[in-house]
């Protein structure tokens, strides 16, 4: 759309809702300038109709996208009759291409079950359940105790034939869902013998590569006894072995694979923990399609008290939840876009790699054989150009670490820009005016409901996925005038996008979007590369035509600021002081004055409460009781 075309737009959205100018430019402040005529077309389409009144027709307006602009308005038109003006416009702001065909018939199964409709969030949770149960024969048994959720909720809302028209057999769900078998509840294990576990069994890799297995089991049973269950378990008829051989076979043929020894130390103990649970609720004699999934969340369980990092348990989990990505991309189910999703670093790919070949070599005398070619180099390859390309424009976004945790109160507003924050919970000689968080600001009437439904995407089983803001010293504009939110860890490498207006990334956000964003896959393409670009901009003409891949690997593990040092990119040094400018100038550059940036992660981490207030007193009691429930210290910001 023109400037002249802009300005025509937002002089009739003024004079219908009688806001001035400037209320319209800030209804329409995260509406970007491409999307600007999928905006307008909406707002003909549904006020100057006579369908929609004015304020709610620009509100819903700008959160229209030039992709999604047409379904929003069928769903509008198709559920106009059923539903008053102001609910309408709530249900819209959730509706893209992929989903409005799923979500009308949804809305129409429970209009026929009640002759009404229920309430907005009663609603909004009925997309989510049913979309749940739609894909169930896709990924069954993610959560077992979800899917009963699921079922409960949407049997309160949509009779049985209308939920059988929608192709959902709730009888069936729940036999298939019983049949998992029940995770062994994790055995008590003292410290003792976890350190027996890691010196018998992860530091014995001469055991594990002579194959030596007799010499492994006690040291794996000292610190997972739950590994006696699969101990001469059987499985389906193709493979050679039982689940317990097959295990030590696979270990036996990683750590022989010559790529081992390229892993970082951390990174083979990752491995060799994953191999060890990764087929541990396999079903016995059966094609257990579920396992990886079971696997993971069993993992997650197993591995709770461990004296590990949550990184590497986290790592740990994903290897086994993915370890069947090679048959899934071979077959074609999964992209190689995906892949490089699901593994994102170089050293995880590898990892990835070295357990594939293994668990194929381990399954009878003539599987690898059969199936090996999917590893070849020409297969591979374009895995390997989706995480170059990913790499070539990574996001590198160091924060401010909190180092202690516990509930406590830091305000903000009392302490000094130049104040050391060490004594707060920070690092040692960290500035108040130097500190940066990622915040997931909550909407105002929801945020109670909220706080534990996020909580569980600190979970990497649910794969989950926020939108967050940049924060610093200066720039505090959380989404939508919000005052409460959940400071959040993330990896660089968990970091899709990040941009100084909203993406335009959703509302219900899965790993499929996480996917399309770290790949730049979305209509709105480039967004991806707006950090890795402006931190090249102020390295270019100091350190002229440096190899940026090279860098974001070598930043990749630092979450922090604190963590910089000056790095080698090729035949360049790169100080760490020109290294922290451009970080800094990179971060500076999302945070534009008045208009929140959008940053998005997988997996967040949360660390701190974030209050919007001036003084504890304004801190609803519901979210201290989460702080303290949690051990979370809440960050007085400041109302300003």
């Amino acid at each position: 759309m023109s400037e002249n075309g802009r300005q025509e737009f937002f002089k009739k959205v003024s004079q219908d809702t009688g806001e001035n100018l400037a209320g319209v430019n800030k209804i329409f402040y995260r509406t970007k300038p491409q999307d600007l005529g999928a905006a307008k077309m909406f707002y003909d389409k549904t006020h100057a109709a006579g369908k929609l009144p004015p304020e709610y027709a620009a509100h819903v307006a700008s959160f229209a996208t030039a992709e999604d602009v047409e379904a929003m308005i069928k769903f509008h038109d198709h559920a106009d009759a059923d539903l008053t003006n102001g609910w309408l416009t709530h249900f819209l702001l959730g509706i893209s291409e992929k989903n409005v065909g799923t979500r009308i018939k949804i809305f129409d199964a429970v209009v026929k079950t009640n002759g009404d409709f229920p309430s907005y969030a009663a609603m909004r949770n009925l997309f989510s359940h049913t979309e749940n149960l739609l894909k169930f024969d896709k990924e069954p048994h993610a959560d077992m105790k979800q899917t009963k959720q699921d079922i409960e909720l949407v049997k309160e809302y949509i009779a049985p034939e209308e939920l059988l028209n929608l192709g959902i057999d709730t009888e069936k769900i729940s036999k298939l869902n019983k049949t998992v078998r029940p995770f062994i509840e994790p055995v008590a294990v003292s410290d003792s013998a976890r350190a027996d576990f890691f010196k018998g069994f992860v530091n014995n890799e001469y055991a594990i590569k002579t194959g030596d297995f007799e010499a492994l089991v006690p040291a794996i049973l000292a610190g997972i006894p739950e590994f006696a269950n699969v101990i001469g378990r059987r499985q389906h008829e193709t493979h050679d072995h039982t689940v317990d051989v097959h295990t030590f076979k696979v270990l036996q043929e990683c750590l022989n694979n010559p790529d081992y020894q390229k892993l970082s130390q951390p990174n083979k103990t990752i491995l060799k923990i994953a191999v060890l649970l990764h087929d541990m609720t396999k079903e016995e004699g059966v094609v257990d399609k579920d396992h990886p999934i079971t696997g993971a969340l069993q993992a997650r369980d197993l591995l709770k008290d461990f004296k590990i990092s949550q990184g590497m348990k986290d790592k740990i989990i994903e290897h086994v939840r993915n370890h069947h990505w090679l048959a899934d991309y071979n077959t074609y189910k999964i992209r190689a876009q995906e892949v490089a999703a699901m593994f994102r670093t170089p050293q995880d790919y590898l990892m990835a790699k070295i357990f594939a070949e293994a668990d194929l070599k381990s399954v009878n005398d003539y599987f690898y054989e059969k199936y090996g070619g999917a590893l070849s180099p020409e297969r591979q390859q374009p895995i390997v150009d989706a995480m170059q390309k990913v790499q070539n424009t990574g996001i590198i976004l160091p924060t401010t670490p909190i180092v202690k945790g516990g509930y406590r109160v830091i305000d903000f507003t009392k302490i000094n820009k130049d104040d050391d924050m060490g004594e707060y919970g920070f690092v040692n000689g960290t500035r108040k005016e130097d500190t940066r968080f990622l915040v997931h600001f909550l909407p105002e009437e929801k945020t109670e409901e909220l706080l534990d439904t996020n909580v569980k995407l600190s979970d990497v089983t649910t794969r989950g996925v926020l939108s967050t803001s940049l924060l610093t010293a200066y720039h505090r504009v959380p989404a939508g005038n919000r005052h409460f939110g959940l400071v959040v860890d993330a990896g660089n490498e968990n970091i899709s996008d990040a941009y100084p207006y909203f993406i335009g990334s959703g509302y219900e956000k899965s790993f499929k979007t996480f996917v399309e964003l770290l790949n730049d896959q979305r209509q709105k393409s480039g967004t991806h590369r707006f950090v890795s670009d402006n931190i090249i901009k102020a390295l270019e003409e100091k350190y002229n035509m440096f190899n940026y891949r090279e860098l974001y690997e070598q930043l990749l593990p630092k979450k922090y600021i604190s963590q910089i040092d000056e790095v080698k990119v090729g035949e360049k040094t790169i100080s760490k002081d020109d290294l922290k400018k451009a970080l800094v100038s990179a971060q500076e550059a999302l945070c534009k004055e008045n208009t929140p940036n959008e940053v998005v992660v997988y997996n967040p981490k949360i660390k701190a409460i974030a209050c919007k207030t001036n003084s504890a007193d304004e801190v609803p009691e519901y979210i201290t009781n989460f702080a303290k429930q949690h051990n979370l210290p809440v960050l007085l910001i400041g109302n300003y």
